[in-house]
């Protein structure tokens, strides 16, 4: 004797699921090459990666400016720029600027352009100065006497605050009190 549930049951499993309305059978296939998504997947997720990997989103490695002077026997540097030249907007940065003076300075003058630390904190700077004010476009900072030859060297450490992608374009200059013998332009790209 046949049991009338059982049958139902199996007859169930065999018959093919009901849609729900508004999907019909072109919804579970979509038309168009198949091959090409799985392609369209690789490019949305590796070419964001292979840019991170490469630092063309910020945390690479940082930029160099040098200055160097020419002189009948060698060639030597003023001036060196060390600071990212991709910075991620909200990151922390270190800027490193090392100077060695061509000649006897009286009072060592580091200017920074103000578009550079537009919308940025400096939290940190070594060794400090003795002499801190902004004047003609430019946050000044000074160290007093340096010996000609001797490396003096000067950290920066900030943070951008965030605000959108932006481009930030000044000059490092050293300056002996007010007369410049040392200039670098510096650009820096701020990311979101």
């Amino acid at each position: 004797m046949k049991q009338p549930g059982k049958n139902l049951k199996q007859q169930d499993e065999r018959a093919e699921p009901r849609m729900p309305v508004g999907i019909g059978r072109e919804h579970l296939a979509p038309s168009g090459p198949r091959w090409l998504r799985p392609l369209l997947l690789w490019v949305a997720i590796g070419v964001p990666i292979a840019l991170a990997l490469t630092g063309a989103l910020g945390g690479g490695q940082p930029g160099r400016w040098v200055v160097q002077r020419e002189s009948s026997d060698r060639t030597s540097r003023i001036l060196v720029v060390e600071t990212p030249w991709v910075i991620r907007s909200g990151n922390w940065f270190e800027t490193r600027v090392e100077i060695v003076p061509p000649a006897d300075v009286a009072d060592l003058v580091v200017a920074i352009d103000d578009p550079l630390w537009r919308r940025m904190s400096i939290d940190t700077v070594l060794p400090d100065a003795e002499k801190a004010e902004y004047r003609e476009g430019a946050f000044r900072l000074s160290f007093g006497p340096a010996k000609a030859g001797e490396l003096r060297v000067v950290k920066f450490d900030g943070q951008i605050q965030p605000w959108g992608p932006r481009r930030l374009k000044g000059h490092y200059r050293v300056l002996d009190g007010d007369a410049a013998f040392a200039d670098v332009a510096v650009s820096v790209t701020v990311m979101p």
